[in-house]
């Protein structure tokens, strides 16, 4: 990047624009100038026109991204040596990937190599096995062995270990080469830190510098320098480190109570433009640091004074212990973290007597003689932790007013208005993100000491490139009506569907169903003289001739057991009308309930068979006509019509067209899938853990124009990612020959959800053996095999950027694309694989809140042999085709209608069952 990249949107730093025809070519290209100090250096260049039609519609915009160049230079890994590592405690048990593990491990490891007998030797470790050290070599230190035997007996049982752990700690314990360190920690208790020599791969100096990263970050925080700031480890979220602060947000915003910590996370990435940093924004929510009858008293939305004064009310403990059990917590007394078991209600310090020296005394005398601790509330109920010592469970007992809530605690589930708060949080306008980011690398990057001692240079500057924006899409509605999209999408009202739902016997029967009881008298009349009429005028305007009159309300018992009365309404409803039954059943609700929302996808679709749509009753949307017109595009796609459809995948563009192979693969067929998995989240019963199982979707196109999607379901084990995909595959096309349709001679498979680390797995565990299905399936039809291309969708990332215009940062328009060939253009693209894949980043949707994040899109196999721009285009196209949203959306459509599928199949495999025959083939909806 030339030296105006910090001027191109002058507002951020004050200065004027500069000229920038100065610093460009014959052509309009920016050159590359990598040796220019004043700046980033300039990352990407305009890709070769590589022909086809649409090139009057080609534009270039400028964008800024949050990858910040670095110089590095790579002779110091000369010097670098790189050791596996592991630490036991006294009991010869290792420490794990728990975040205060890591911590621990982190801090032994600062302490141990800042003795002087290391003092010319600089260590990085990573808080897992690797640790790398600079400018030597680790000797053996006979000075710090202690003088009795390292393993203790201390009267409790050793965890079981994993066998792979185990036969880790073996290797290294019987190694001779093996180094061996033991002493005491902060918490007086030994330790031993195992080390030995690995092969260490000079070539990809990413791991290592991410390791400094992370380590430099831990031990800058960690001192006095950056009291407020907290390292916290990846999680199932953000994968790399996060450098997190507390936030300044109210600690008794939520309930239960819960704080919010704002932070950045930064790793580095490889890339054709050379190496960078990258840097974003992140959120998430943790328990906040306090007294345990504060933390209660949050909970209950009570004051603390109500909690002592109230202590024989036994329902207020219930509800403590139905929320908290599980929490972490230490004693004023004892440092020592502990989980909550229960609150028990009628034992407190006073009446609770244990033998302590050969005499009776009770918890409030034992606090007062043994640690001077007068209690100020003998009369409250005591906390109980289980713990198991030589195979025994044992019984500890602590005073509520003593204990305090550790933070930094991930919360297991978080409601609705937290996720609001959060997403309000995490949404930051460009115009607001990346001068905050620049501010953080300036600030807290660039003036790490860490790095600085490695001559690691980051670039206060982020890298500025051109980016390509696609031509905008246009739908076809019926009675040949088109629209160009433009950046706010497109409008339903006052348009006729492409192909709506019919009846032979004429008008469409339907059912609305509420909850009545909690809605007042004002709402029911709303619901009844206007939002139903609404519905049936906008449906026939949209060409789905609906009943004028649904059939009767019905209601539930909303204080009983709500999915016995809803099945038990149900089924008097079917049994009355049957044959003539609803089409579809319209349940207007009071509030989001996911339970709820589970019981009623249930009963319709797996046990009677008839679609469904739910509706938040607001008292301002149920009465627009615009919501009314989205509500019939859900349903008319859920009874299998078409809502509208691209106008130029209907209509074949000419043979010479870039996108004929898409569209037509010269007579020949084309059929889109996708595949999600979704795992089920871990639930707690007092202390137990119940893994819930994973759920997998797989969706094919069964037209030509890519709305309506074939769809199977299945289940694996608990966070089990990778897919048995020769079953789904087999299920499919088992669909494709019962309905007598032709095997499909090209697929284009989108996969979503994989990491890019995961690829080389992929490819074995997934793309092979869904070749292999797939030539056993076309060879018993005596048919040539498919070709096959496969993408992999990723959306968790960190890569951000924004449009430079009129000296203000912007959003992206929808369409934008930034892509690199493996032997082409210097590109901001990241590089992955030993030979570097084909991959493109394509923001196919406009951000209502924040900034637009992009799809990475990584060409795994590619039979078909399609050219870059070819899937580009078509993948944008997908992107416009989910029938209940009037805008691009993020992701293809298939990914999109495979995430929906397995959300949907939690609420099916609580029983144990599927989609029933008559709603199998219905579009997956929310």
């Amino acid at each position: 990047m030339d030296r105006r990249s910090r001027d191109d949107y002058g507002d951020r730093r004050g200065g004027p624009q500069r000229d920038q025809r100065e610093d460009r070519d014959n052509r309009g290209n920016k050159r590359f100038d990598r040796d220019n100090r004043g700046g980033a250096p300039s990352a990407y260049q305009r890709p070769p026109y590589s022909g086809g039609a649409g090139r009057v519609h080609r534009e270039y915009i400028d964008i800024v991204t949050n990858l910040y160049p670095v110089d590095f230079d790579q002779t110091i890994l000369d010097n670098v040596t790189q050791y596996e590592v592991a630490i036991v405690n006294r009991f010869n048990e290792p420490l794990g990937k728990k975040p205060d593990e890591i911590d621990q491990k982190k801090f032994l490891i600062n302490r141990l190599f800042s003795t002087p007998m290391f003092s010319n030797i600089r260590v990085i470790y990573d808080g897992g096995r690797m640790l790398y050290t600079l400018n030597g070599r680790l000797e053996r230190a006979q000075d710090i062995q202690p003088k009795e035997d390292f393993i203790k007996q201390g009267g409790r049982e050793v965890k079981p270990l994993p066998q792979n752990v185990l036969d880790s700690i073996r290797s290294l314990e019987s190694d001779p080469n093996t180094l061996s360190y033991e002493f005491r920690g902060d918490d007086t208790f030994w330790y031993k830190i195992m080390a030995r020599v690995t092969s260490f791969d000079r070539s990809k100096p990413d791991q290592f510098l991410h390791t400094v990263l992370n380590y430099s970050l831990f031990v800058d925080h960690a001192g006095g320098s950056h009291p407020q700031h907290r390292l916290i480890r990846q999680n199932a979220i953000f994968r790399d480190p996060i450098a997190m602060r507390s936030s300044s947000f109210h600690q008794r915003k939520f309930v239960p109570p819960k704080s919010l910590w704002i932070g950045n996370t930064q790793s580095f990435r490889s890339t054709k433009a050379g190496l960078m940093l990258n840097v974003d924004m992140c959120v998430t929510m943790s328990t906040w640091r306090g007294r345990v009858l504060d933390y209660f008293a949050c909970l209950l939305n009570r004051q603390v004074d109500h909690i002592i004064n109230r202590s024989d009310d036994d329902r207020m403990w219930n509800e403590v212990n139905r929320n908290c059990r599980g929490l972490t917590f230490y004693c004023d007394y004892s440092k020592r973290k502990m989980k909550l078991n229960s609150v028990v209600y009628g034992k407190t310090p006073k009446d609770h007597s244990f033998s302590h020296d050969g005499r009776q005394v009770n918890v409030e005398q034992y606090c007062r003689e043994r640690y001077n601790v007068n209690l100020r509330y003998p009369h409250l109920p005591m906390a109980l932790v289980k713990k198991k010592r030589q195979g025994e469970d044992e019984d500890s007992w602590f005073p509520l007013e003593l204990l305090i809530v550790v933070d930094s605690q991930f919360p297991k589930d978080i409601s609705g208005d937290e996720t609001a708060a959060m997403i309000k949080h995490a949404c930051k306008k460009p115009h607001e993100r990346f001068p905050a980011l620049d501010q953080y690398v300036a600030n807290t990057l660039s003036r790490s000491h860490s790095l600085r001692q490695l001559d690691v240079n980051v670039h206060p500057s982020p890298a500025t490139c051109q980016a390509r924006v696609l031509p905008s899409r246009e739908t076809l509605f019926g009675r040949n009506h088109r629209e160009q999209v433009n950046d706010a999408g497109w409008v339903l009202r006052s348009k006729t569907f492409i192909e709506p739902h019919r009846e032979e016997r004429g008008e469409v029967p339907w059912a609305i169903m509420g909850n009545l009881q909690s809605f007042s008298p004002n709402e029911m009349d709303t619901i009844k003289q206007v939002f139903c009429p609404g519905i049936v005028r906008v449906a026939r305007e949209s060409g789905v001739m609906l009943n004028n009159m649904p059939f009767p309300n019905f209601r539930w018992n909303p204080n009983g057991d709500a999915s016995t009365s809803l099945d038990a309404q149900l089924g008097e409803f079917f049994r009355n009308h049957y044959p003539a039954r609803a089409k579809f059943i319209l349940f207007v609700l009071r509030e989001k309930r996911t339970d709820l929302w589970k019981e009623i996808k249930y009963l319709c679709d797996a046990k009677y068979g008839i679609p469904s749509k739910c509706v938040i009753y607001d008292a301002k949307k149920i009465t627009n006509p615009q919501v009314h017109a989205n509500i019939i595009s859900s349903i008319n796609a859920r009874l299998n019509g078409h809502n509208w459809i691209i106008g130029n995948i209907r209509n074949l563009p000419p043979v010479n067209h870039n996108l004929a192979p898409f569209f037509n693969f010269q007579g020949q067929g084309l059929c889109v899938m996708g595949l999600d998995v979704c795992h089920g989240r871990t639930q707690y019963e007092g202390r137990d853990a119940i893994e819930i199982e994973s759920r997998v979707a797989l969706t094919a196109s069964r037209e030509n124009n890519y709305v309506k999607y074939d769809t199977v379901m299945s289940k694996q084990e608990h966070r089990k990612e990778f897919v048995d995909i020769s079953a789904l595959v087999d299920r499919l096309f088992a669909n494709y020959r019962n309905k007598n349709r032709p095997l499909p001679t090209h697929i284009l498979f989108y996969r979503d959800g994989v990491a890019n680390s995961m690829f080389e797995e992929l490819e074995r565990q997934e793309i092979d053996p869904l070749e292999n299905q797939l030539e056993k399936i076309y060879s018993a039809a005596g048919l040539k095999k498919p070709r096959l291309t496969f993408i992999v969708v990723v959306k968790r990332h960190h890569f951000r950027a924004a449009e430079i215009k009129d000296n203000r940062l912007h959003n992206v328009p929808p369409g934008t694309v930034l892509y690199s060939m493996p032997n082409g253009d210097r590109s901001l693209v990241d590089i992955e694989g030993p030979k570097g894949r084909i991959n493109f980043y394509l923001w196919s949707h406009l951000a209502g809140l924040g900034t637009a994040r992009p799809g990475h899109y990584y060409v795994i196999k590619n039979d078909m042999n399609a050219q870059m721009e070819q899937l580009i285009d078509f993948t944008y196209s997908l992107s416009h085709l989910l029938q209940g949203c009037t805008k691009g959306v993020s992701a293809p459509v298939p990914v999109v209608l495979a995430h929906k599928a397995a959300a949907r199949a939690s609420a099916y495999f609580g029983a144990q069952v599927e989609p029933h025959e008559a709603v199998r083939d219905q579009y997956f909806m929310a």
